[in-house]
């Protein structure tokens, strides 16, 4: 997954947080940018960015379901609980051979 092709930096930073938290929670939060200062300086770090630039992230709620999506199918991740992206559906990983 390229977080960076067509995307400004808050966007590319907000998808490699959701990217990186999904696998460790089973889940991302709602709220990208409460993500721990450390680990966001981390990816930044390793993605040239500053980590401020994510304090900009999801105003539109729109951006972080697409994001979840992304990350969810990019992970082999299958929703439950409603289609993906609903409020309360989870991502789950996805099995061999299960059509995930």
């Amino acid at each position: 997954m390229d977080p960076g092709r067509g995307r400004g930096p808050t966007d590319r930073l907000g998808l490699a947080v959701q990217l990186a938290t999904l696998p460790w929670l089973g889940f991302v939060p709602d709220e990208v940018t409460s993500a721990p200062p450390v680990a966001v300086a981390r990816l930044a770090e390793q993605m040239k960015l500053e980590p401020q630039v994510l304090e900009g992230y999801g105003q539109r709620e729109q951006t972080r379901t697409n994001h979840l999506r992304r990350v969810a199918d990019y992970l082999g991740w299958k929703s439950v609980g409603g289609q993906r992206g609903d409020e309360g559906s989870r991502a789950v990983p996805g099995r061999p051979g299960d059509g995930a």
